[in-house]
């Protein structure tokens, strides 16, 4: 491989780990609010704070008061990276904070009930060692943030039968940080390296529904349904200490500006629970999910007149639709009190002919607990979650840099506090 071709490939994967900047599960974030987390992401029955507008709005049907929620979710990941005759790897800044806010309230006399949330529910990012196996392979910085704006109301269809219907706003900002060794080119080993750096943001839109249907006072089906959506990002790159007169013809329009236009496509998510009251203090919900991660086939990129840079503009993404399988439980202390426990099974997407090393995804297993207390006007929950990821053992990649073995380690931590008026 020549010197201009590395280059073109080092700048290829720079541009596509721009947008791939997802804790796990693709891009989405962990599941919203304790209440959810503290069963594994179990949601399509029995939550009943507001956070259920990002689970099954359909659940608010019915609410007598207002609720306002707040919720604070701390995902901690850290990655390793290994690869015979190269070296290692290790990420940084492993610590990511998720909030989200929720309020809810009755409209037409109780008959019908409106709400809003304001959420994460995809993005992070991932940041890498500046010195390491990874150099010039991948960025040491990138980021992926993503706020919903979701409005929605729920209502009655009949005695047992419960609908939502909701709206979704997406903002969405990307921004990646690459070295670039402009010593391959100069050959000039006092040449500093450059960095290109993207950032760029968009707006997506979507709707969900949610149904509840009570088949009887101890057993319940909960169903949702969430549309897939498009962002297009658009913005600028920076690619700084561009060697003067040292770069080979092909490169003569690259300069220090240009911009930058690339598109995502999230998923469609199907959501199908069972939920049972085994007794007055005992609750179980198992779930499963199908996400359409397929849509997510290729990445096209524009950089301008910085084009130049790319060895390709369309890289092949090729997800695959998943899977994902739950079962949670709470069980009523007392009045007040109220644990929580669940286990998941999450499908990873990606293959390994498409992993990177910043989306840091695998097949997983999740086990979490939680705790509430509510009193009065007042609830508080808390919970906690570690994830088992499959060692990725990758061999076959597109990019053979990113051919290696990645162990990854996940903790995530959400606290809320909630208040009915």
């Amino acid at each position: 491989m020549t010197t201009c071709n590395r280059l073109c490939g080092w700048m290829t994967a720079a541009v596509l780990m721009v947008t791939m900047t997802g804790w796990a599960d693709g891009f989405r974030n962990p599941p919203e609010g304790p209440a959810a987390l503290g069963k594994a992401g179990v949601k399509s029955v029995f939550v009943e704070d507001p956070s259920a507008i990002s689970h099954n709005p359909a659940t608010l049907s019915g609410l007598e008061k207002p609720e306002v929620m707040a919720s604070l979710t701390l995902a901690y990941s850290e990655a390793d990276f290994d690869a015979p005759m190269r070296g290692s790897a290790e990420t940084r800044s492993p610590a990511k904070f998720l909030p989200n806010l929720y309020v809810a309230w009755p409209v037409r006399d109780g008959s019908m009930t409106a709400g809003i949330g304001i959420t994460t529910p995809y993005g992070q990012s991932t940041v890498w060692e500046e010195e390491g196996a990874l150099q010039y392979a991948a960025p040491y910085y990138a980021e992926m943030a993503l706020i919903d704006i979701n409005p929605m109301i729920a209502f009655p269809v009949s005695e047992n039968l419960h609908l939502a219907i909701g709206l979704n706003l997406y903002w969405s900002e990307l921004e990646q940080r690459q070295d670039i060794p402009w010593v391959a080119f100069t050959l000039d080993p006092t040449t500093p390296d450059g960095t290109l750096e993207a950032e760029g943001d968009g707006l997506g839109f979507g709707a969900n529904l949610g149904l509840l249907w009570e088949i009887n006072d101890k057993q319940s089906i909960g169903l949702t349904y969430r549309s897939p959506f498009d962002i297009e990002y658009e913005g600028d790159t920076r690619l700084s200490r561009i060697p003067a007169g040292s770069l080979p013809p092909m490169f003569g329009g690259v300069s220090s500006g240009s911009d930058f236009e690339t598109e995502i496509a999230f998923p469609t998510i199907l959501t199908a629970g069972y939920g049972c009251k085994v007794n007055e203090k005992l609750r179980v919900e198992i779930q499963v999910e199908w996400l359409q991660h397929s849509r997510y086939e290729s990445l096209d990129v524009d950089l301008g007149n910085n084009g130049a840079i790319l060895a390709e503009d369309s890289i092949r993404q090729d997800w695959d639709d998943t899977w994902t399988f739950g079962i949670g439980a709470d069980y009523a202390i007392d009045e007040y009190w109220t644990v929580r426990g669940g286990y998941a099974f999450i499908e990873s997407p990606i293959p390994d002919e498409t992993f990177s090393p910043v989306i840091l995804d695998s097949d997983r297993h999740v086990f979490a607990a939680g705790l509430g207390h509510h009193k009065d006007a007042h609830r508080c929950d808390i919970a906690y979650a570690y994830s088992i990821f499959d060692d990725r053992d990758i061999d076959n990649n597109q990019n053979p840099a990113f051919n290696g073995t990645y162990e990854i380690n996940g903790h995530l931590l959400a606290v809320s506090y909630g208040y009915t008026f």
